[in-house]
């Protein structure tokens, strides 16, 4: 960020968090209804209120403040507000400064958010540039407006992670070794042969949860869900060297309380041998077997390697 600093806002700078957000959103005030526009850059007087909400973060270039973000709780997310950086400093880092603060905050506060929520305008292009590229996503809630001014709504969801003594569990997939993934899946009894490209493509179309001693992992699990009714387990594997810890109990019971997979009718899983595991978390076997169908094909990477 180059020499950009992200720091706590205190009281004494809501007259200043005041004149940069005047200032950050001035070339856009015709955009907005005089209302929206009021509402998008409170005083200082607001300002001071929102300190005793949540955190304010300014962005610094060169001892002043050149940006400035919120964030209060709100229905178990980190709501993120009032985000703006002058237009001289739009291009040094200090908006993804900001964002990494309230990412940061979002994963380390006393009750760590599953997701940063926002709500910005279409014609605020740059800043949803911005915004994607920090992983935030447009959200399907119901439009909205502010004062006749319409917003979008974007969700970033947090990778949360839990720690045991030197251990860490995290749904990061910048994280995961998929290499070390794809050597254990290749040679297991239930996806032997699998190619790199199918086990990529797995991860990236289901929840992936990586076990790491510091920077090396050591286990892996995945979950494919529809977030609402359904969740299938699969590939659940810790490496030889690190069995005998109970970090597969661990594991599971990660995964059965992720705030993302609650209220769910059903889990299924298939196992051969471990389950004595998959019973201390709740699992049973199928109550009526007979009611369930398959398609199944055992060869289908054997068939899909060369001769």
């Amino acid at each position: 960020m180059n020499d950009v600093i992200v720091r706590r806002a205190e009281l004494v700078d809501a007259d200043v968090i005041a004149a940069v957000l005047r200032r950050a959103f001035a070339e856009f005030e015709s955009c907005y209804t005089p209302g929206a526009f009021e509402a998008t850059t409170p005083g200082p007087e607001e300002i001071a209120r929102r300190l005793d909400e949540g955190p304010i973060w300014v962005a610094l270039k060169r001892g002043a403040i050149v940006g400035t973000a919120s964030a209060v709780p709100h229905e178990g997310a980190l709501y993120l507000r009032s985000m703006a950086v002058l237009p001289e400093a739009r291009r040094c880092g200090a908006g993804r400064g900001l964002l990494e603060q309230a990412e940061a905050y979002a994963r380390c506060a006393t009750r760590p958010h599953a997701r940063i929520e926002l709500r910005t305008t279409p014609f605020l292009t740059s800043a949803i540039c911005l915004y994607q590229k920090a992983g935030f996503r447009f959200s399907d809630a119901p439009l909205e407006d502010l004062w006749g001014t319409p917003l979008l709504a974007m969700t970033k969801v947090i990778s949360p992670e839990w720690h045991r003594g030197c251990y860490v569990i995290t749904t990061d997939r910048n994280r995961l070794d998929r290499t070390l993934i794809h050597d254990f899946l290749v040679n297991s009894y239930w996806a032997k042969s699998i190619p790199l490209a199918i086990v990529a493509r797995s991860i990236e179309d289901s929840l992936p949860f990586g076990l790491y001693d510091g920077v090396r992992q050591i286990g892996f699990a995945r979950v494919i869900s529809d977030y609402a009714t359904f969740a299938y387990i699969a590939d659940v594997f810790i490496i030889p060297e690190y069995r005998g810890q109970k970090l597969s109990e661990w594991l599971m019971e990660v995964i059965v309380t992720h705030p993302e997979l609650q209220g769910l009718r059903r889990w299924v899983l298939a196992t051969r041998d471990a389950h004595g595991l998959y019973e201390k978390v709740g699992f049973r076997p199928l109550e009526n077997p007979s009611s369930f169908m398959e398609r199944f094909d055992p060869h289908i990477y054997l068939d899909r390697c060369p001769s």
